[in-house]
């Protein structure tokens, strides 16, 4: 079985904490990478798209809102309408 690497952008502690609790002893699920900003997360995103397979993001983030980063994303060719490619939940 393949692990789904997957990244977490998002400010509030509480929500990250739970997401790592969730995935804690997951064997198919693992977070790579936490952000608690836009900014940071696209640099990231942008600049090690093979790295990962799925983006948990929220919507409310500071420096690069998450409906911003998903625009540029699009336009980047990162993430496309159609069901393939990267997840962003």
């Amino acid at each position: 079985m393949n692990t789904i690497r997957t990244i977490v952008i998002d400010d509030n502690k509480e929500v990250v904490r739970s997401i790592l609790t969730h995935f804690e002893n997951s064997e198919s699920v693992k977070v790579v990478k936490i952000f608690n900003d836009g900014e940071a997360g696209l640099d990231f995103i942008t600049n090690h798209k093979e790295e990962f397979d799925v983006i948990i993001m929220d919507i409310l983030i500071p420096k690069v809102d998450g409906l911003a980063m998903l625009d540029i994303l699009k336009e980047r060719g990162i993430i496309k309408k159609e069901l393939c490619g990267i997840k962003v939940l």
